[in-house]
């Protein structure tokens, strides 16, 4: 809990007086002017609740004009003016607002501590307060623009202009943001033109329903909506209206659902693609969007909260993330796989929201969303393998390989180990592009690497290094073990017959060379590479069709 106190003043004696009064019970920092109070503000990680100032701290400003700059970097700050004068209270409440204190001296240090204790306490409420403010409009934000329906908030206090219209009104009406802003609804609205009074009892009395209107875009043209009043009052006591409405031509079921229901919460709830549930404090479900009902059975709609989600080692149920929402007061997102019950779920991959909301009883809510991701996923893991694999032979890439071996090689250099590594070249494979083709050449190509893959550990990595030529990572493997591995792929090739069903060759084979040191003796993990190579060309020149270490 943030406890910081700053007490700025020009006379030590007060600054160290004040500083071990409170420095039991809160975290006190001291500032002796106006420019190392502001180097202290900026430099702290948390803001300060309360701060002690000086009346007469500086001869330019005083502590009033003092406060109100520090107020632009902490709207929030209560201030506590001290001095052995008096203070402009009116000119204090107009820089600054209604919530401060003054304190004369001599001073009631016992007083201090009770005053400071209740400011911060009530610094702490205002800071929930704006916090639950902020999340509420988050919310508002969300839901108003994940609809394709066009809301608008009306101002009724300043005769029906528009307050706020989400992208889908602009995008339906021709307007940006800020050229509607400019209007009033009747503006707009065909209806309220026609029919002023009775539009004003509309956007002043329950929710009412227009069947039809006509709203006129900005290009002149006219376009038939069906809409939805929904009178709304303010925090500030005023009231506003939010109209919903939609393209009658390119909307029909979203205007099926506003003839169903009149609740401005259901016509934007039930359109949404998310699957979206509504829980209590004690998580019954009490309510759920048409996705979701469409995708979880009805008898068996109480088991969501049982699900799965798993991401690595990460793993939670929905039910968890439910009740952390509700006990910590903080909305959660992960991105994670679902394990459920449901085929049209489990398996799939999800980005999953709550939202902690209170209804118009006062009663804590959290809303659960998910989001389905699962093609993006399979295509970032495509695009993911086809970075790292060869498209032909499925094998890693050179670039994959490379990585791999730097891992190794500072893995063996701590452990003091060594390793190998195995380079190959199919002989003569111009010859058998040049007689048979490039078709069989890649047949021959994808043959040789599932011969090698049938000879290697689970731990050992294979790549493609070049056109015919391959490459071998084995991990804590001697030279003794490199050779064995070497010398079953080669005989696997010398006793495998590649056939594609038009053209078969019993007489393919490869060249090996190997090398194996430990880590420490290499300078670096490419010169291992470099061995191998060289041990590849001297089975080349000494007839092929062996292996070389």
């Amino acid at each position: 809990m943030n406890r910081n106190v700053l007490i700025i003043d020009d006379d030590s004696l007060i600054r160290s007086t004040f500083s071990e009064v409170l420095k039991n019970n809160f975290l006190t920092y001291t500032a002796e002017s106006f420019d190392k109070a502001m180097e202290i503000i900026r430099n702290s990680d948390e803001p300060f609740p309360v701060i002690f100032i000086d009346i007469d701290l500086s001869a330019s400003k005083d502590g009033i004009e003092i406060a109100a700059i520090i107020k632009k970097f902490s709207s929030c700050t209560k201030f506590v003016f001290i001095t052995g004068g008096e203070l402009d209270f009116e000119k204090a409440k107009r820089l600054i607002g209604s919530e401060f204190l003054f304190m004369k001296k001599p001073f009631n240090f016992q007083e201090i501590q009770q005053q400071t204790e209740a400011l911060l306490l009530s610094w702490h409420r205002q800071q929930k307060l704006q916090e639950s403010r902020a999340e509420m409009i988050r919310q508002k934000k969300l839901i108003v623009s994940s609809t394709e329906d066009g809301i608008i908030e009306v101002d009724l206090s300043k005769d029906g202009i528009i307050a706020h219209a989400n992208q889908a009104c602009c995008d339906i009406l021709g307007y940006t943001k800020e050229e509607l802003q400019k209007h009033f609804f009747r503006d707009i609205s065909l209806y309220c033109q026609d029919n002023s009074t009775t539009c004003k009892k509309l956007l002043n009395k329950g929710i009412r329903k227009i069947a039809e209107d006509v709203f006129v875009r900005k290009d002149g043209n006219k376009v038939s909506v069906s809409s939805t009043i929904i009178p709304i009052v303010q925090s500030n006591g005023g009231k506003n209206a939010i109209i919903v409405f939609q393209d009658r031509s390119q909307a029909k079921e979203y205007e099926r659902n506003l003839e169903q229901t009149v609740e401005y919460w259901q016509n934007i709830f039930g359109s949404i693609e998310d699957i979206i549930i509504v829980f209590d404090e004690k998580l019954n479900i009490i309510k759920m969007n048409k996705t979701a009902h469409t995708m979880i059975p009805r008898n068996q709609v109480d088991e969501i909260k049982y699900f799965s989600l798993t991401k690595g080692s990460y793993n939670t149920s929905l039910e968890r993330i439910v009740l952390d929402t509700i006990k910590k007061g903080e909305s959660h997102t992960i991105d994670s796989s679902l394990e459920s019950t449901f085929p049209v779920l489990d398996g799939k991959y999800f980005i999953v929201s709550t939202y902690l909301v209170e209804n118009p009883a006062g009663e804590k809510e959290v809303i659960l969303t998910l989001r389905d991701i699962t093609q993006r996923k399979n295509m970032e893991d495509r695009l993911r393998e086809l970075s790292i694999k060869d498209s032909l032979t499925g094998l890693y890439n050179r670039r994959y390989f490379a990585n791999a071996l730097t891992t190794e090689h500072k893995r063996a250099l701590r452990s003091e180990s060594e390793y190998a590594c195995i380079m190959l070249d199919l002989d003569f494979f111009k010859k058998v592009n040049d007689n048979y083709g490039h078709e069989f050449g890649d047949f021959v190509i994808k043959e040789f690497a599932i011969i090698m893959q049938r000879e290697l550990r689970t731990t050992d990595i294979i790549a493609r290094f070049g056109g015919e030529e391959f490459i071998i990572l084995l991990p804590d493997t001697n030279v003794s073990g490199a050779l064995t591995t070497a010398t079953k792929i080669l005989n696997s090739t010398r006793n495998h017959v590649f056939d594609n069903g038009k053209i078969s060759r019993s007489d393919i084979r490869v060249s090996i060379g190997l090398a194996s040191v430990k880590a420490i003796e290499l300078e670096n993990s490419n010169q291992i590479i470099s061995i191998a190579d060289k041990k590849l060309y001297e089975a080349k020149n000494a007839g092929r069709d062996q292996v070389k270490y």
